[in-house]
């Protein structure tokens, strides 16, 4: 069994940089998605995929 963690965060992007700081490199991956790229992604959780449109139609 492998396990693993999901976590979003609502943020605004300001300027160039990504403004990743991860001093632990707990990190995988990191991206800037519009709603139309977040609906195309082949979500293994569907519940996830219903999360993210919520937050990002508010």
């Amino acid at each position: 069994m492998v396990r693993f963690s999901t976590y979003y965060f609502r943020v605004e992007k300001i300027g160039e940089s990504s403004g990743i700081n991860d001093p632990d490199e707990l990190i995988a991956e990191a991206d800037w998605k519009s709603l139309s790229e977040i609906k195309a992604i082949n979500h293994v959780y569907l519940e996830d995929l219903k999360l993210l449109i919520q937050q990002i139609e508010k």
